[in-house]
């Protein structure tokens, strides 16, 4: 929890001024800012001190929160790779599907439906969600079961790392 005047990961972008006093049964709007210096799902809390009456000197806990992801690094442009290496790992023959029969050619295709998805994801700011298809291309490409695995090859390990990567920009891991 933080105070106006103390740095924090919000900030109050519009409001009359502070501190601020209402007469009994008034009410104003505050826009708030919230960013996360954090990586990940990340919480606060803004605080309104009140002198009401009833309750006496009582607090107002409003909660905040907000996904913060790794400033130094762009997620989109980190997925932008991800996706570039893909394509040119499937028409290099390094990266290939993985399954039986004919499910192989459209476990790759759904695999970069995954890519795609969570490349729409990041871009429209819905980290968790991007965090959430991103964990499930990277079981598709671990090696391990289950569940199976969609892609397999020689650069498969290195796609699986830079998923990885992605995902610790988010703050997923």
């Amino acid at each position: 929890m933080c105070d106006v005047d103390v740095d924090c990961d919000f900030t109050i972008t519009s409001t009359p001024g502070f501190p601020l006093v209402l007469p009994a049964g008034n009410s104003v709007e505050v826009e708030i800012t919230f960013t996360p210096s954090a990586v990940g799902a990340q919480e606060a809390f803004l605080n309104i001190v009140s002198n009401d009456a009833y309750p006496p000197g009582d607090n107002i806990f409003i909660p905040l929160s907000g996904w913060g992801v790794d400033a130094s690094v762009d997620p989109g442009e980190l997925m932008a790779t991800v996706i570039a290496f893909f394509d040119e790992s499937v028409s290099g023959g390094s990266i290939a599907g993985s399954g039986p029969g004919n499910s192989a050619a459209g476990r790759l295709k759904a695999f970069g439906n995954m890519l795609k998805a969570s490349s729409d994801l990041i871009e429209a700011g819905a980290y968790d969600l991007a965090c959430t298809q991103l964990q499930d291309a990277l079981n598709r490409t671990d090696g391990g079961t289950p569940p199976p695995d969609f892609v397999t090859g020689d650069s498969a390990d290195e796609l699986a790392a830079m998923i990885m990567e992605v995902m610790d920009a988010l703050g997923c891991l």
